[in-house]
Order: structure tokens, then sequence, then C-alpha cells
């Protein structure tokens, strides 16, 4: 089954959201077990608030864990998330070319078209985001900085892959000398040094870069998503207005800009990604 994504919600896009939210419940009973904190973030918890689900037309999901708790997740999906399930990072994929892990289930597919050259695993799966301890900065330029040139970094497989243009060019050229583990002591320097400590925590998603109170988040509250029980910051009011602003609870209307869709992805729930691959693992 191949899932064209639009606008209107449909059985397959639902079948989606059900191939997701067992992602997340397996995710979630490995942070129970160890006691490792987790927080809904972005549209997915603007979902478990407003409609105590997914966003109907949403097709992804994400999810906090702290970064000083990062590595006792990873440790305990490597060991104890089943078969199916796969914990991906720099490190367990090497061609994976995103700075935050996924979780995903391999007998699944969720990839982009133009990257079916891309030989990692592309299962569905679920966003998580490190949240950094931080300090509010008086500007965030440096920060900003910091933060595209790790995401480059992280790049260098898919331009060593891809070698589209002059710019991917030369960048294969400079991971064939640097090498994988070398880029990735490279990447994990850079996504250290944006620990530290204060009252906020610092996220990131693509180059943006934006600052929560720490006092929003724990110890966190419960709310319905579909079957599941999730937890979501217990100060989600003030995160979700800092994120979508204070009508966030007014569903917007078709055609909107905050009634989007994700184009351009092969989806099936039914076919493991390995079989849409133009190159093997």
């Amino acid at each position: 089954m191949r899932l064209n994504m639009g606008q209107e919600v449909n059985q397959e896009l639902k079948q989606l959201q059900e191939q997701l939210a067992d992602v997340l419940e397996q995710m979630i009973a490995v942070c129970k077990r160890h006691n490792i904190d987790y927080y809904m973030a972005w549209g997915s918890c603007l979902g478990a608030v407003r409609h105590n689900n997914f966003i109907p037309w949403d097709d992804d999901i994400d999810v906090y864990i702290p970064y000083s708790q990062l590595d006792k997740f990873k440790e305990y999906c490597l060991k104890e998330l089943p078969k199916d399930y796969f914990y991906q990072d720099m490190e367990t994929d090497p061609n994976y070319f995103l700075v935050y892990p996924k979780v995903r289930k391999t007998s699944t597919t969720s990839m982009n078209k133009k990257d079916s050259d891309i030989p990692m695993n592309w299962g569905i799966g679920i966003d998580i985001f490190p949240l950094f301890d931080a300090q509010l900065p008086e500007k965030t330029e440096k920060i900003q900085k910091r933060v595209t040139l790790l995401r480059r970094m992280g790049y260098l497989p898919y331009y060593a892959i891809k070698k589209e243009g002059i710019y991917q060019k030369v960048m294969a050229v400079f991971y064939g000398i640097a090498g994988r583990k070398r880029k990735n002591r490279w990447c994990k320097k850079l996504l250290d040094s944006f620990q530290t400590t204060g009252d906020y925590y610092m996220d990131m998603e693509g180059d943006k870069v934006m600052f929560h109170p720490k006092e929003w988040f724990t110890p966190g509250c419960e709310k319905p998503f579909g079957s599941l029980t999730v937890k979501v910051m217990n100060g989600y009011d003030g995160y979700l207005t800092n994120v979508y602003g204070s009508d966030y609870m007014v569903v917007p209307k078709k055609g909107s800009a905050a009634y989007y869709s994700h184009d351009g992805v092969i989806i099936d729930c039914e076919k493991s990604y390995k079989n849409y691959l133009t190159q093997k693992e």
C-alpha cells in the first residue's frame, strides 16, 4: 500500500497513525521501566491536549527526552525493544543523516521517494528530540550557527551517496577523508556543547532553536492519546502558546499554513522499506 499524503483524513492515514502509536507504545514501555522522562512534543503535544489523539491529519509523532537521559534510553532500547523495532542514530545506522534519534518499525516503510537510494532503515518511526539543559541567552545567533554546522555534519553520509551539485560533491570528498567514526565524534562533541546548566530547556528542529522554562516540564501530566495514555509537560499551556500562539486550541481551516501534509513520501504499513530500496543496506 502506497499512501499519497493529502489533507483529507482517510483510512490509509489512520493505518499509519496506528503504526506510529504502536512504536510510541514500545518507546513508552522502555521509559516507564527505567524511569526515563519523556514528553510529547510539537504537534504531538498539541494533538494530545486539543484532540486527546493525533491532530486528525498528522502523520508523525514527536517526543522529547532530556539529553542527560538519552544515553540511558538508547542503552535500554538496544537491549529490550522487540526484534521488529529499531533504535536509529548515527552509530546504529551508518547512513543515517539526522542528528536526533528515531525509533522505527522495520517491517514497515516511511521513505522519501527521492531518497530510496539511501541504504538505511526507513521503517515507520517516531522522532526523539533531545532537551538540553540551558540558560536563556541574550542572543541565539551563535547557537543557531552551531546547530546549522551540526546538521550539515550529520548530512555528510547523505551527501556522499547523492553527490548532487558542487557542494555535495565537495562534502562527499570531505566525508571520504574524515570517515564515519570521526564525523560521529564531531557531531557528539557539538551535541555535548549544547548541554550546559540553567533553568531552561533548549530544543532544536532543523536550524530552529527554542527555549522553554524547565518548570513547565516537571513532573509532567498524563493525557489520553487514542488508546494510549501519554505524558505531556505540566505547563503545556505555556509551551503550546510559545510554539503555536495563544489560539492553539482553535482547529485551523483547510488551506491555512497550519493545516499541512507531508508529501513525496512512500508509506507502506504492510511491507518493509527493504522492498523499496534501490541500493541495498
